[in-house]
């Protein structure tokens, strides 16, 4: 039996978890590199390079670019959070209302 067709839906949530992986991938980068002592002479990457950088990994391990911009990843430093989390938040239901809730449907339904 063939797979079934994800949805435009489904494709964007995994796109935009996705992309809020590798945020916090490049957020980890940069407080690493902020933390680092460096000799005379060397510099610290910055947030551009890093996000460059960090983009350039994902390109090349799967194929597929998101460009991260470096004002982003600064905010999220900070202690900023993602589009995601704070849509979340505003959410009538808990994750685990939520999934109590599709668990039921589906018991439900066989």
């Amino acid at each position: 039996m063939g797979n079934k067709a994800k949805s435009q839906e489904l494709k964007n949530q995994i796109l935009r978890q996705e992309v809020d992986d590798l945020k916090v991938h490049a957020v980890k980068i940069y407080l690493e590199e902020q933390d680092k002592s460096f000799p005379p002479g060397e510099k610290k990457r910055t947030s551009r390079q890093i996000c460059k950088d960090a983009s350039d990994a994902h390109f090349a391990a799967t194929g597929r670019r998101i460009p991260l911009d470096h004002n982003t990843l600064l905010r999220h430093a900070k202690g900023g959070v993602t589009l995601t989390q704070s849509n979340g938040k505003k959410s009538w239901l808990t994750v685990e209302e939520h999934e109590t809730i599709v668990q039921f449907a589906i018991e439900m339904a066989q």
